[in-house]
């Protein structure tokens, strides 16, 4: 649907026209009116832009890229709920705990270093374990 600047123009002015005249008529100060019509009029170009360039019915507005759900994975569980390879998932699930909360940490950006002190291990233990889960890949 077009946007029809005259007539929402017209319909404005004279709201504004009725606003105006009530406020001089009690005893409104003159500035003050308009710096309120300044910043009515801000908000108006704000709303008559939005209704120009946001048209739902102009072909392609639904064709943009898929939006997916935001996945959140905070737990192994979580983690483990998101692994399609079943023969990763297998060895996963057999896997102990320790290396599966050193994965979790990797997978959530965590550096090798931070996983060690939150695991009280050492860096070379964490790439170790790390390595001996891909070699079993």
């Amino acid at each position: 649907m077009a946007y029809n600047h005259k007539k929402e123009e017209l319909i404005w002015r004279k709201k504004k026209e009725k606003e105006e005249a009530l406020l001089r008529k009690l005893g409104f100060p003159e500035d003050k009116i308009r710096m309120l019509y300044d910043y009515d009029r801000d908000v108006f170009n704000c709303d008559r832009h939005y209704g120009e360039n946001e048209d739902v019915t102009q072909e392609g507005f639904f064709n943009k890229h898929p939006v997916y759900d935001r996945i959140i994975i905070i737990t192994i569980e979580d983690l483990l709920d998101q692994v399609e390879d079943k023969n990763l998932l297998f060895k996963l699930k057999k896997a102990d705990k320790i290396l599966l909360q050193i994965l979790l940490l990797r997978f959530l950006d965590y550096e090798i270093d931070e996983i060690a002190e939150e695991l009280h291990m050492t860096s070379n233990a964490i790439r170790k374990r790390i390595n001996k889960f891909r070699k079993k890949l």
